[in-house]
């Protein structure tokens, strides 16, 4: 078997050594570029006065109608999942407009309890909420929901997720307010959560 030569590549060239900053050739790289003159804002090399592109009406309407559009895709069909942790910032922003206070009482919102007649000699039952019972003293909560908290004053409650919500919600509620009873029309009331 006969072996093939390698081709002599030469002599190897070495970079020179450099010595000092100045020596040989300077370094490639953004650092490396001879600094020039700050411009003054707003002129070219020439002096002349650069413009910044203009906005059109069209450029700062477009983002809005895009928002618009996705906002509207996202609630127009009025469907949505109802949940109890936004029911109790909704009920306290309603609550802050109608009776303007940071608590609730058991009539404030009868619907958030679970109600349990005393018939005298008779069982206790659970029925729904009537005031001329309440009144009588013969309806009684017998429990009440995980988003509302009893304070120490006996039949007041207040929000268990404080009352950032409640105050971020409280300016919609008012302008819906104006067109509906927001206490009796729960469409509203969660469309506008």
């Amino acid at each position: 078997m006969m072996e093939t030569p390698i081709p002599d590549a030469g002599p190897r060239r070495r970079r020179p050594r450099r010595t000092h900053a100045t020596d040989g050739p300077r370094p490639r790289g953004p650092r490396s570029r001879p600094r020039q003159e700050p411009r003054v804002a707003g002129e070219d090399g020439g002096g002349n006065r650069l413009q910044a592109p203009r906005r059109t009406r069209r450029d700062r309407l477009l983002p809005v109608l895009l928002f618009l559009a996705c906002f509207g895709a996202y609630v127009g069909n009025g469907d949505f999942l109802h949940g109890s942790d936004q029911e109790g910032n909704m009920l306290f922003s309603v609550n802050l407009l109608k009776r303007c206070s940071f608590s609730l009482t058991l009539p404030d919102a009868p619907a958030s309890f679970h109600w349990k007649l005393e018939e005298p000699g008779g069982e206790a039952r659970r029925v729904e909420f009537d005031e001329e019972l309440y009144a009588q003293g013969r309806l009684t909560p017998t429990m009440y929901p995980y988003y509302l908290a009893p304070t120490r004053h006996p039949g007041r409650y207040v929000n268990t997720f404080g009352i950032g919500a409640a105050l971020v919600g409280l300016p919609v509620y008012a302008v819906l307010d104006l067109f509906t009873d927001l206490e009796s029309d729960r469409w509203w009331w969660w469309h506008g959560g």
